[in-house]
C-alpha cells in the first residue's frame, strides 16, 4: 500500500471524523450533520456541502471546526490545492498542531511537483517537532512512528517492526497491527 495513501487516510480520517463528530453532537448544526451524511453517501450533494461550509465559514472566519471539515471535503473531492489552502490558514492560527502540519506534507506530495525533497522535508520537520519524554516516548507514539515512516528516517523501519512487536493480539488498536504491517516505503 503506498506510504503517502495510508498516511495521508490516517491523518485525514482522524480530522475529518472528529469533525463529523463534534458537528453531529451539536443541536444547531444538525444541518451541517445531515449534508455530511448524505455527501459522504453521494458525490453529488459535495457541492451543496461546500456551498453551505462556504457560508458558515464566510459567518465564522475562525472556526477550526468547520475549516477543518471543509478541508477534508475538499480533499476527499479531489480539490487538494483548496484543502492545502484550508489547511495552511489553519496552521497559522494553530502552529502547535503537529496533526495539521502532517496533513499539510500529505497535501504537498498529492499535488506534487519537483522538488520530492520538499515533501521529504515537510515530513521530517513534523517528525522532529514531536518530543521524547519518559511518559510518551517516541518510539511507543504511532503518530510519531508514522512521521518517521512518511519521512523515510534511516530508523523507521526498526521503529515500524519494533511498535509491531509490541502489540498484542487482544489489543484494541488491531488496525494499527495491519496499517503498520502493509506500510511500505515507495
Amino acid at each position: 500500500m503506498n506510504k503517502t495513501l495510508i498516511g495521508f487516510l490516517i491523518l485525514l480520517g482522524l480530522i475529518a471524523s472528529a469533525a463529523v463528530g463534534i458537528y453531529l453532537m451539536i443541536p444547531r448544526q444538525d444541518r451541517l450533520g445531515e449534508l455530511l451524511s448524505a455527501a459522504m453517501q453521494e458525490l453529488e450533494k459535495m457541492p451543496e456541502l461546500l456551498a453551505y461550509l462556504d457560508r458558515e465559514i464566510e459567518r465564522a472566519p475562525e472556526d477550526f471546526r468547520l475549516r477543518s471539515t471543509r478541508a477534508s471535503v475538499y480533499a476527499e473531492s479531489g480539490r487538494t490545492t483548496d484543502a492545502l489552502n484550508d489547511i495552511e490558514a489553519l496552521i497559522s492560527r494553530n502552529p502547535d498542531n503537529l496533526g495539521l502540519a502532517f496533513v499539510r506534507c500529505t497535501l504537498l506530495e498529492r499535488i506534487g511537483g519537483p522538488p520530492r525533497d520538499k515533501h521529504l522535508a515537510c515530513y521530517r520537520e513534523v517528525a522532529a517537532r514531536f518530543e521524547d519524554t519518559p511518559e510518551s516516548p517516541k518510539n511507543k507514539n504511532p503518530d510519531y512512528i508514522v512521521a518517521a515512516l512518511m519521512a523515510e528516517l534511516p530508523e523507521a523501519d526498526d521503529l515500524r517492526r519494533e511498535y509491531l512487536s509490541g502489540l498484542g493480539d487482544s489489543d484494541p488498536d488491531k488496525h494499527l497491527r495491519e496499517i503498520f504491517a502493509n506500510f511500505k516505503p515507495e
